[in-house]
């Protein structure tokens, strides 16, 4: 391994080299005289369907819908909104845990982690939904319990 995938980790430095901030394979750091990157890590990069980057973008999204979700939760709550929480909530956390997955995980595990990654998200999906449709649904929940609390 070089030294940027054991410093920064493999899918930081391909983050940052897919962002172009380390768009060379000789790079200077602060405090750093000089790293190399490998040539594997850099053809990864330079091939256009790079992995990693389509599930970076559908994590984006989902961050976005779920800042916008806040607010609408707020002033129009109802069916649309439950649902809507109750997909992007677990897909957003799913695609963040795949990411630390990608990171830590490593050997012959990989797959039985990520299937059980896919089925809690999939269980916690059904689980909401599930609620949305036979119980007051997450908005109304999330308040009851405050109302509760205070």
């Amino acid at each position: 391994q070089s030294l940027v995938e054991v410093w920064i980790g493999r899918m930081q430095a391909t983050r940052l080299l897919q962002g172009g901030l380390l768009a060379s394979r000789n790079l200077k750091l602060a405090g750093a005289r000089s790293l190399q990157t490998s040539t594997k890590l850099c053809s990864a990069v330079a091939s256009p369907n790079t992995h990693g980057t389509t599930e970076w973008k559908i994590e984006r999204a989902t961050a976005i819908g779920l800042a916008g979700l806040v607010p609408a939760a707020i002033y129009f709550p109802g069916q649309a909104v439950d649902m809507s929480i109750a997909t992007l909530l677990p897909l957003h956390g799913s695609l963040g845990l795949n990411v630390v997955i990608t990171d830590y995980v490593h050997g012959a595990s990989v797959p039985y982690v990520k299937a059980a990654n896919v089925a809690l998200c999939a269980a916690t999906i059904a689980g909401l939904v599930y609620f949305n449709l036979t119980d007051v649904g997450i908005v109304q929940g999330v308040k009851d319990i405050w109302r509760e609390v205070r």
